[in-house]
């Protein structure tokens, strides 16, 4: 039988009930294997796609019927850019792109928009970039995109989506998280 000081005992059960719960609240940060910089974004990007899924829709029909369901975005026939400026430091839309909005109710249904800047112009927002890997873009209300993957040449958003939209003159909300993929 081999005994042990009681005191060390002690101590290292008291060392190992400190150590563990320090291990288990650290949080994981999904961007910190990169690092980005201002000058990174400076320039023209592509959006090469745009898609949401397992979102949520939540209104009242031109019927006076509740409607909530699921809904995911799928952008088509994209054409558009994202330009950030330094001084000042603003970001610019043009272009054009065709969005599929499936959302499923009572029924499936699938709403169809073309969003065209050179027909309804976008004003520039100014932007942030966070220490975090967020960018922050002032707007109403102000959007902060998660950078997810970055290189030289592609730049891989996420942004939780909570927007209040207009389908046949009601009102409408659609949430949940936008993913954006572009290329310089």
């Amino acid at each position: 039988m081999v005994l042990t000081n009681p005191l060390t005992m002690k101590t290292k059960i008291l060392l190992f009930l400190i150590v563990i719960p320090l291990f288990l609240a650290c949080e994981v940060n999904k961007t910190s294997n990169f690092f980005i910089s201002e000058p990174d974004l400076i320039g023209t990007w592509n959006l090469t796609k745009m898609a949401m899924k397992d979102g949520s829709i939540n209104g009242v029909s031109a019927h006076g019927e509740t409607i909530s369901g699921n809904c995911s975005i799928v952008s088509k026939d994209i054409n558009m850019t994202f330009s950030f400026t330094d001084s000042p430091k603003m970001i610019g839309v043009e272009g054009s792109l065709t969005t599929e909005i499936t959302t499923t109710h009572s029924s499936t249904m699938v709403i169809t928009e073309t969003f065209d800047t050179h027909k309804e112009p976008i004003s520039s927002f100014e932007w942030k970039l966070n220490p975090d890997n967020t960018i922050t873009v002032t707007r109403d209300p102000v959007l902060v995109f998660t950078i997810e993957e970055f290189s030289t040449n592609s730049l891989k958003l996420s942004t939780e989506l909570n927007e209040i939209s207009s389908y046949n003159g009601e009102p409408v909300t659609i949430q949940g998280r936008l993913n954006m993929v572009f290329e310089k």
